[in-house]
């Protein structure tokens, strides 16, 4: 149903776009997107590429613009956090298959350790929450 509506709602823009350079038009309408809810991953990315005619990528795009939406969890490696967790829920989310981004210290010293999945902040964070976390933000 989202897909659907998603690739509805590229096409209206597609047809809307008073660009010549399309690829500026793609970028404002994955900010759109963002800032909708919708999280940015290949396939999206993907969808807009074959409707705008672009050749955007995931890892041209700014982090701070951009989540790539694979499983993704920042972790905070603050002595905090490294002193209640941090190492022991890094590997263990490694194993997941997880990939992992050590942060500077998140801030949060009061409910080590940190993690953050898609901005949502996770304190007191274990591996089942990060994975929870992650699986609804993969819908």
């Amino acid at each position: 149903m989202q897909n659907h509506s998603l690739s509805r709602l590229i096409s209206e823009s597609v047809q809307q776009c008073p660009y010549p350079r399309k690829a500026v038009y793609a970028l404002a309408l994955l900010q759109d997107l963002k800032a909708a809810g919708y999280l940015i991953d290949r396939s999206v990315l993907h969808l807009v590429n074959q409707r705008f005619d672009s050749t955007l990528s995931l890892e041209s795009l700014p982090t701070f613009f951009i989540e790539v939406g694979e499983e993704r969890v920042k972790l905070c490696s603050g002595s905090v956090c490294r002193y209640h967790g941090y190492d022991r829920l890094r590997g263990q989310l490694l194993q997941q298959g997880v990939e992992v981004q050590s942060t500077p210290c998140m801030g949060r010293c009061h409910a080590p350790p940190v993690a953050n999945v898609a901005e949502k902040v996770i304190e007191q964070a274990n591996l089942e929450i990060c994975l929870e976390t992650c699986r609804l933000v993969m819908r």
